[in-house]
């Protein structure tokens, strides 16, 4: 569903929304698609973190608390790494690597990266069994 045809359905229905929230959350939802869903057709597994993760158990449990986060965090597997920027860069995104960060910009903006995390590595971190396929 397009952001107009949201507008429109929200609109018969006689509800009320906040437009800058909701056209950042639609631009945010297709950045986002633009690499799990590759990613998930190419079998690569992955997950969803940080903030990202938070927005859509919230929006699954109560849309009225919603917080929009600023960026994208995925987890995937280091060995994956190759393949993913692969995958990436064929859907318009960027790899960069800055201050030791690994991300995918889209549209050359850094309001638009998607923060890569790898499953083996860091304090907290899922092990590697615990990424499954997420269609996001």
């Amino acid at each position: 569903m397009g952001f107009e045809q949201f507008l429109e359905e929200i609109a018969e229905k006689g509800e009320v929304v906040n437009l800058v929230f909701e056209e950042r959350l639609f631009k945010f939802v297709g950045i986002l698609q633009k690499i799990t869903h590759p990613l998930t057709a190419a079998n690569v597994p992955f997950k969803g973190s940080g903030g990202l993760a938070v927005l859509i158990h919230v929006e699954r449990a109560d849309p009225t608390h919603s917080v929009l986060t600023r960026d994208v965090d995925i987890m995937i597997h280091r060995a994956d790494l190759d393949r993913v920027i692969a995958i990436a860069e064929a859907q318009g995104f960027k790899f960069r690597r800055v201050a030791g960060e690994d991300m995918l910009l889209f549209s050359g903006k850094a309001l638009n990266a998607i923060h890569l995390l790898f499953a083996e590595e860091g304090k907290g971190q899922a092990q590697p069994s615990d990424l499954t396929l997420r269609r996001l």
